[in-house]
């Protein structure tokens, strides 16, 4: 058997172009899942962080600076 009749013959391993399509489909359909949860969980860290951004912002901004110099050296900041 020539490469070329190997490769044109039927095995029982292949599948068709519309199994493939489902196959692809269902890959795309769990990824895009995939993709959606991530999202979510960005927008749900994004949304808990900008309170805390703010209110680091406002502590330095109550925080007089000779005493933020000093409590950022202690800190080792």
């Amino acid at each position: 058997m020539s490469l070329d009749e190997a490769r044109l013959a039927p095995m029982a391993d292949q599948i068709t172009p519309e199994e493939e399509v489902l196959r692809l489909r269902d890959l795309l359909i769990a990824k895009e899942a995939e993709l959606g949860a991530l999202r979510g969980r960005v927008a749900e860290l994004e949304g808990g962080a900008a309170p805390l951004a703010m209110v680091g912002l406002r502590l330095r901004a109550l925080v007089p600076g000779p005493l933020r110099k000093l409590l950022s050296r202690l800190l080792g900041r």
